[in-house]
């Protein structure tokens, strides 16, 4: 899922040269390990996955927009573990991600690094915002019920529980002894 988000923010983006703004739908991937794995490795992945694809371009990553990505990652794993994909749901997710993130947050990277003056920064971050949530509502809501059958299925079939009953399990009884060794050699 990382690799799939990194070609889809970085080769797959759009960004029209000398402008502020970048359309992409890397989150995809990241939205389904939001579904399948929760916050915590859903921030993991968009870590990993901003990092490497800056590094991938050429160019060091930005350790504040990194942490802006992670952040993106947790918020998206808060509403969409586990839970039904709804339009609802998405609507809230994405409309905080794209207000508090996207704008708030992230404005400070433009205005200090870049010399934006605030007003430019806080049009562009709207303009982006403001774009980009539609494709992201909509994209979600179409990924997930497109995948979702098969999703629901993995995620029965790995339930947190199966280690338990492994590990409870005749089989994960030690049998201690050198007959395993003797019928290797």
């Amino acid at each position: 899922m990382i690799a799939l988000s990194v070609i889809l923010t970085r080769f797959l983006g759009f960004s029209p040269q000398n402008t502020p703004y970048r359309f992409e739908i890397g989150f995809l991937p990241l939205t389904i390990v939001a579904y399948l794995f929760g916050p915590l490795y859903c921030m993991a992945s968009y870590t990993v996955a901003d990092i490497v694809g800056s590094l991938f371009q050429g160019y060091a990553p930005n350790l504040w927009i990194t942490m802006c990505q992670s952040l993106t990652g947790f918020v998206m794993g808060l509403f969409f573990y586990r839970k039904k994909a709804t339009l609802l749901r998405s609507i809230s997710c994405f409309t905080v991600i794209g207000v508090l993130i996207d704008i708030v947050i992230k404005s400070p990277v433009f205005v200090f690094m870049y010399a934006w003056t605030f007003k430019f920064t806080m049009i562009s971050r709207l303009v982006n915002t403001a774009i980009n949530l539609p494709i992201r509502i909509l994209g979600y809501c179409l990924l997930l019920k497109a995948v979702s059958k098969p999703l629901f299925t993995l995620m029965k079939k790995h339930d947190k529980n199966d280690f338990k009953n492994f590990a409870n399990s005749f089989q994960a009884v030690t049998n201690p002894g050198l007959s395993r060794i003797k019928a290797l050699c």
